[in-house]
């Protein structure tokens, strides 16, 4: 009687976690809308970000996968089972004298895992269409559920349109031809618009509708991508100041790694003071460059040196310090060259000083990468209409100050023929401001 109760309470707990993973998504849009109200009254937060903790496999029994499978009515369990690559099923624990039941589910459990990677392709295309569909349907509720995404695409789009202009910008800073940059494509603007969400405000900024399911693991890769900046920064500051014999042995180098990395562990606790855990780092760091250089017969570190290195450590503390932006600036590159390379398997070179934490960069690199194209599989429909949208709405814009253009050209050589003058009193003279052009009209000679 009593395993006929724990089965009835799994399924129970399965029925409502579907129901409530039909409406996660709705109640997270209307969570999003909150946080914007509170953005646009001023009302400052008082919460801090706190790490959150890393997603662990979902267990399930044998009985509510093979449910999923048939049907993949579960959004909730379908898109876990395709963005999880650890998802794992685990059985019902059974008392000590059961052994023999206990031998069977497990073996039930290995089969069950098996299955699921043997399926893994056709269920992400079930689950693909299944979000989809759910996220039409509300959609046609809510009809303001992409105003977010609007936003961050736009956003997107005209930060990469920025830079094209300014990198087309000719040595001495002047126009470069029309100055007209054309729209970038929709899959540049998708991969840029996914790594702004790497630099999320999640305090500030509400979270775009479509990835929402999704916010606690871009934010989770945001933290690692956060710790992995900082120990690449300290890493690069350490290995330049010692000798290059030092740097080039892979069990110092790895032993310091992992040092300076356990004293990053609580990095983003809010008790965690990166000041006073630098400076922690600095005199372990110096403490085992001297006993390697020591060990290896080098030049041991003088007094000045170690001054000079606990001090560039400190440095790193701060968010502007420059090797810190260099490390961020190359992490960001390699994220967006992998993003951009499809679903080619081989990974892009490491650029260079981020050799020491090569491994925990690409087993992020991995999952982001993993979770993007599942994204845009499910979405990208969406995405293409609202960046068509804005498209169209640039164009229109280019039209018409083209047409303004040529009446200021026109009525402006119909004035210097005819020599006309105007009565009317001298007005501050208004800017024709648009991509390309910046036209200064003349209201006191009657033109408009």
């Amino acid at each position: 009687m009593s395993e006929n109760l724990e089965k009835t309470n799994i399924i129970e707990a399965g029925k409502s976690k579907s129901n409530d993973s039909e409406q996660g998504l709705e109640d997270a849009v209307e969570g999003s809308n909150e946080a914007l109200q509170k953005k646009k009254s001023g009302s400052p937060s008082t919460q801090r970000v706190q790490r959150p903790h890393s997603s662990p496999p979902r267990f399930v029994t044998v009985e509510e996968l093979l449910e999923t499978a048939k049907g993949v009515t579960n959004m909730a369990l379908a898109h876990e089972i395709v963005v999880n690559g650890d998802f794992q099923i685990k059985p019902v624990e059974l008392p000590e004298d059961r052994a023999i039941f206990s031998v069977l589910d497990l073996m039930k459990v290995d089969m069950a895992n098996f299955a699921v990677s043997s399926i893994r392709p056709h269920l992400m295309q079930q689950s693909v269409e299944y979000e989809r569909k759910k996220f039409q349907e509300l959609l046609e509720k809510q009809p303001n559920s992409l105003d977010f995404v609007t936003q961050w695409l736009g956003e997107a789009a005209d930060d990469l349109m920025n830079q094209t202009y300014k990198n087309a910008l000719p040595a001495g800073g002047g126009a470069a031809g029309s100055g007209d940059s054309p729209m970038p494509s929709p899959v540049a603007v998708q991969n840029y618009a996914y790594l702004k969400l790497l630099k999320w405000d999640h305090l500030q900024q509400p979270f775009p509708e479509t990835v929402l399911m999704d916010q606690a693991r871009f934010q989770e890769l945001q933290l690692q991508l956060e710790h992995l900046t900082v120990l690449g920064a300290v890493l690069l500051v350490t290995f330049s100041m010692a000798a290059s014999g030092v740097s080039s042995q892979a069990t110092f180098a790895e032993k310091l790694k992992m040092i300076v990395k356990i004293l990053l562990t609580d990095m983003h606790l809010p008790s965690f003071h990166l000041k006073d855990a630098l400076t922690t780092i600095g005199e372990k760091v110096c403490l085992e460059v001297s006993s390697c250089l020591s060990l290896c017969g080098f030049t041991p570190f003088t007094t000045d040196k170690e001054i000079v290195l606990k001090g560039q450590i400190q440095a790193v503390a701060s968010p502007d310090n420059p090797v810190r932006r260099i490390m961020d600036s190359r992490i960001l590159t390699f994220l967006e060259t992998y993003l951009a390379s499809g679903h080619e398997k081989a990974l892009p070179t490491i650029p260079g000083g981020l050799g020491p934490v090569h491994k925990e960069l690409e087993e992020v690199a991995i999952k982001f990468v993993r979770l993007v194209n599942y994204n845009k599989m499910v979405f990208s429909p969406y995405y293409d209409a609202v960046l068509k949208k804005k498209e169209e709405g640039e164009r229109k814009t280019d039209v018409r100050n083209i047409h303004l253009l040529l009446r200021l050209e026109i009525k402006l050589a119909t004035f210097i023929c005819t020599g006309r003058q105007s009565t009317e009193p001298h007005q501050p003279e208004p800017s024709l401001n648009f991509i390309g052009f910046n036209v200064v009209t003349i209201n006191n000679s009657g033109i408009f």
